[in-house]
């Protein structure tokens, strides 16, 4: 079963570098790297292009659900992980992941835990405890792998989401009859640093009360059959 590894970028000049030689320092690698740029306006597109093994998208600035959703569209791989591209993966996320779907051929999701680093001055250096990713919050789609087809199932990213996108989507996995497992292994690296998205505490709010409302209709609907 092959990798695709998605990254969505949107002014990632500062990172981006280091998460494709991430991936590309995996102990499985991934068949393909797809980099959606959403629009940036720095120099990112000029560092994703000194990697000839990386596939290049460009679109019209659109959130992070859209680059997402152009990344799923494009991925020729049977299993699809995602990436910020400010954040890392362990040495070996890939491979542990793989292996799981390779022991089970039924699963359509693994889901690993992860764990907060920062790297800023007004933080403290280092990493914080393990996140099993609950419901609730936490929910971290980087922390995952997933079969393609499983997108055309339970549908891909809400593109009018700015925030809590992720939870969203995990909700109707929860909901589907899907099979999939969670594991105690730690398979993101989730960055601290004060340009991170979801520093907006009003954007978040709002974005995880909208995604909250939509998995409660959800629910109902299901119950109501």
């Amino acid at each position: 079963m092959t990798i695709s590894v998605i990254i969505p970028m949107f002014n990632g000049a500062a990172f981006i570098e280091g998460a494709i030689k991430n991936i590309l320092s995996q102990t499985l690698q991934p068949y393909e790297i797809i980099v959606v740029d959403d629009g940036s306006t720095d120099n990112s597109a000029e560092i994703v292009k000194r990697f000839p093994q990386v596939t290049y998208l460009y679109q019209n600035n659109q959130g992070p659900s859209a680059a997402r959703n152009a990344g799923i569209s494009a991925a020729k791989g049977d299993l699809i992980s995602f990436l910020d591209c400010d954040d890392v993966y362990p040495a070996n996320k890939l491979q542990l992941l793989h292996e799981h779907f390779l022991a089970a051929t039924d699963l359509s999701a693994v889901i690993g835990t992860f764990q907060y680093f920062f790297d800023t001055a007004n933080d403290k250096l280092g990493y914080s405890e393990i996140h099993e990713g609950n419901i609730a919050n936490h929910v971290l789609v980087g922390a995952g792998m997933f079969k393609k087809s499983l997108f055309s199932v339970i549908g891909n990213f809400d593109e009018k989401l700015l925030y809590s996108e992720d939870f969203d989507w995990y909700q109707r996995l929860y909901a589907s009859k899907e099979k999939f497992i969670k594991i105690d292994d730690c398979c993101l690296l989730y960055r601290r640093h004060a340009n991170n998205y979801t520093n907006s505490k009003k954007g978040v709010q709002k974005g995880f009360l909208q995604a909250l409302h939509k998995a409660m209709a959800l629910k109902k609907e299901q119950q109501n059959g």
